[in-house]
């Protein structure tokens, strides 16, 4: 902005008034242009950024909504329906339109099975007349010998009369402790009632109840005098089917390393427990073998028939065929070696079970 020039310069013609006008006139005239200049950078800047929020939404947002596949994982924890920008669209899109799109059944199987449990648990205290002293059962249950009526996994009844097979069947739906119970409720009702959801309940009982036979046999054979019961060799079943089925699935699952972290850590925390003392660690371990090699056998593949690959579909096939054939090869050894019809000597299987020494050398077959 000019300055005027002070009074003593501007001559003996100097009129004051015509001065005050000309000064007002030029403030004026500065103030527009600024102003003006303003607005226009003002607009500019606006305009720039409306661009580029527009183009960064036109490229690289996702709408991930896993209402219309529930097989698909929210790779970003968003919930259902939510957007976010990610560097992955060209991926995501491209999985999203190769996999199969299945509704969500209802869990019927999960909460039959837990009906049962707790139906089961309660008539055992009846029968019982309350739980069992505390010194006896310190993890608060009903009283041993009803556990055994009731159809707990007892070797020497199971030997002894082969009519008591049926044992194999029911001892996964008894609990000795209502700790217990309450731990694998709690598994059934959030894990397990969501891969259900996925699986739907005749896959969902034919991977539940081979895991808890297959766990309950190994632990027949190696856990000799350990009454057993309680479902967790057939959640550790379950959640090892779920990681056959990420194997599966791998080249169509988005972020597969993510859920296979979450596999393993819920694994680990099952077998982490069966270290301790009067926990059946070998129950777990027949579980999970027997529910890997079912979920091979069982839980479908996610990618569109019409784009599957033809090796692909080969490697799928030998899988479940050789799946089939180890589990038939687990069920014909270890029966046989529970009934004692096949010897079996292995000194060193005590490090899966702190327990187990003591029931090995107990064991007079």
């Amino acid at each position: 902005m000019s300055q005027p020039p002070p009074p003593q310069q501007l001559g003996s013609g100097y009129d004051k008034n015509n001065f005050t006008e000309r000064y007002i006139d030029e403030i004026d005239d500065d103030a527009i242009t600024t102003t003006t200049n303003h607005t226009n950078a003002y607009e500019m800047k606006t305009f720039s950024q409306n661009s580029i929020v527009q183009q960064r939404r036109a490229t690289v947002a996702v709408d991930y909504d896993t209402k219309e596949d529930p097989n698909l994982e929210d790779p970003m924890d968003l919930g259902q329906g939510k957007t976010k920008a990610t560097n992955e669209e060209d991926q995501l899109k491209k999985k999203e339109k190769g996999m199969t799109h299945r509704l969500m059944t209802f869990p019927y199987w999960t909460c039959l099975s837990s009906i049962a449990e707790i139906t089961i648990f309660i008539a055992m205290c009846i029968v019982g007349n309350g739980i069992d002293d505390p010194l006896n059962n310190p993890m608060i249950g009903p009283k041993e010998e009803i556990v055994i009526k009731f159809g707990a996994k007892k070797n020497d009844l199971m030997k002894s009369d082969g009519t008591q097979f049926w044992r194999f069947l029911v001892f996964m739906f008894i609990h000795q402790s209502v700790l217990i119970l309450l731990f694998n409720l709690m598994w059934l009702l959030t894990t397990v009632r969501k891969i259900e959801g996925v699986w739907t309940a005749p896959r969902m009982f034919i991977i539940y109840m081979i895991s808890g036979i297959g766990g309950g046999l190994l632990s027949s054979v190696f856990s000799f005098d350990l009454i057993s019961t309680g479902s967790t060799s057939c959640i550790v079943g379950i959640i090892s089917a779920s990681l056959s089925e990420l194997i599966l699935n791998w080249d169509v699952v988005f972020n597969p390393f993510k859920s296979l972290f979450s596999v393993i850590m819920q694994l680990l925390i099952f077998f982490v427990i069966g270290l301790l003392p009067t926990v059946d660690q070998f129950a777990h371990i027949g579980g999970f073998v027997c529910g890997f090699l079912t979920g091979i056998m069982l839980c479908a593949r996610k990618q569109k028939p019409e784009l599957e690959k033809k090796w692909v579909k080969f490697t799928v096939i030998a899988s479940r065929a050789v799946a089939a054939v180890l589990l038939i090869i687990y069920f014909a050894i270890f029966f046989p070696v529970f009934y004692g019809l096949i010897p079996l000597n292995c000194p060193g299987c005590y490090w899966l079970d702190p327990t187990w020494k003591m029931y090995f050398g107990d064991n007079d077959d």
